[in-house]
């Protein structure tokens, strides 16, 4: 989910929609005091890209089943303003690094507002559509349901059925195949292999 993410922030960020040294405070306002931004306004909209943020691993209201088992509520925009305002930064933003999905749920959210479009539709009009992914989505029909690869319960043996991420898909939650994740990783190491300083490549990520 976050290979995709970053895909979806990159060709923003080429369209000149989003700028990646934005801090990320316009986009909390509404929801937060000033006081409450003085360290989250800190934090650029790269540092969620790159997990140089600071903010914790964890997104803690994520409600996940016991022992590994599925997420049945899906994450909130309130689970997500809360934890922002409950999380302690690990380090000043961009001074250190730190793998955080809460930085890309709330990376999600951010790319959300400030398309004025769903991750659904950001993911199909940058990722999907582009590279004929038929068998990857945030959501499951009765058919691809039916053919999920579920893993097993570790302690009662059962299989586990499908999750619903809501806000947290942009750091975790698209379900896709083998086969296409598989295509799309080669796609983008020869984007990688290929690359000129006067070419665009939408599969970019950074070009470091």
């Amino acid at each position: 989910s976050k290979t995709f993410t970053g895909i979806i922030f990159r060709a923003l960020v080429e369209e000149e929609r989003i700028h990646p040294e934005e801090s990320i405070a316009p986009f909390l306002e509404k929801d937060f005091p000033p006081k409450a931004l003085v360290d989250l306004g800190k934090i650029r909209i790269a540092d969620l890209v790159f997990h140089t943020s600071g903010l914790p691993q964890r997104a803690e209201n994520l409600k996940r089943k016991p022992f590994g088992g599925a997420v049945k509520e899906p994450y909130t925009k309130e689970q997500l303003m809360t934890d922002l305002e409950e999380a302690e930064l690990q380090f000043e933003p961009g001074q250190g690094w730190a793998y955080s999905n809460l930085g890309y749920a709330l990376l999600g959210y951010i790319l959300e507002q400030h398309t004025g479009q769903t991750y659904e539709e950001l993911l199909q009009a940058y990722v999907i559509q582009p590279h004929g992914l038929g068998l990857t989505s945030t959501a499951l029909s009765p058919v691809e349901r039916a053919r999920l690869a579920r893993p097993y319960h570790p302690v009662f043996g059962t299989k586990t059925s499908d999750s619903s991420f809501g806000l947290h898909t942009a750091a975790s939650g698209i379900y896709s195949s083998t086969e296409e994740l598989a295509m799309l990783m080669q796609r983008q190491l020869a984007a990688y292999q290929n690359a000129d300083s006067t070419t665009f490549e939408p599969l970019w990520i950074t070009e470091e």
